[in-house]
């Protein structure tokens, strides 16, 4: 059903109709995606936090994922759900934060593979919340990704400043979104995969007969 998306929905299309319209159709998509797709009966996938959720309760999966989870952190209702539509239609699953606290304690219960961070945020500002990550044991090596408005070379050198491994600018370009995700992503991939072989390689050596 994903897959088949692109083929008759064009996002700049529906904005050349007016932002309204534009969004009309986006809750439309989203909505045809949660009937006809099981898995995406809602916007996280099972064992994951939906906004608002009781964050007491929740523990961190440790069960493997068929698709790279990512945390999209932005306080505007429409923009966050642009984004989240944009992500499921690559095929990632998307859970979701409207503050920066909030997206901490969501990034400890699900341990994201990615972080979209918007930087104007309320109670605590993506900058904020980006160094806060960053001294925390289980978060300081996720990707952070900056979505910001601001594209003066001091907004990019606060951001990096801040932690962020990368930068966005707004309104969104796809083709770079999509150089963004892949470029993080396969980076945490390989990482993890030189670690699970390492891991392999020691437990080889320590577990082989002495000659």
């Amino acid at each position: 059903m994903l897959n088949a998306l692109p083929f008759y929905f064009n996002l700049s299309l529906c904005f050349s109709y007016g932002t309204r319209n534009a969004l009309g159709m986006c809750r439309f998509i989203v909505s045809v995606i949660r009937i006809h797709s099981p898995d995406m009966a809602t916007l996280q996938p099972s064992g994951e936090v939906p906004i608002g959720a009781n964050l007491s309760q929740v523990n961190v999966t440790t069960t493997p994922r068929s698709a790279s989870l990512v945390l999209v952190v932005e306080d505007h209702d429409d923009t966050r759900l642009l984004l989240t539509l944009l992500l499921e239609m690559r095929g990632f699953k998307v859970v979701e934060a409207r503050n920066g606290e909030e997206a901490i304690q969501i990034a400890e219960c699900v341990r994201p593979d990615l972080i979209l961070m918007d930087t104007t945020l309320p109670r605590l500002d993506g900058f904020a919340t980006t160094r806060r990550m960053r001294q925390s044991l289980t978060l300081s090596a996720l990707p952070i990704v900056f979505l910001s408005g601001h594209v003066s070379p001091e907004a990019r050198a606060a951001a990096f400043a801040a932690g962020c491994d990368d930068f966005l600018n707004k309104p969104l370009d796809t083709e770079r979104l999509d150089q963004v995700l892949a470029k993080h992503l396969l980076r945490g991939a390989g990482m993890q995969a030189n670690a699970e072989y390492s891991n392999a390689s020691v437990e080889s050596k320590l577990t082989a007969p002495s000659l």
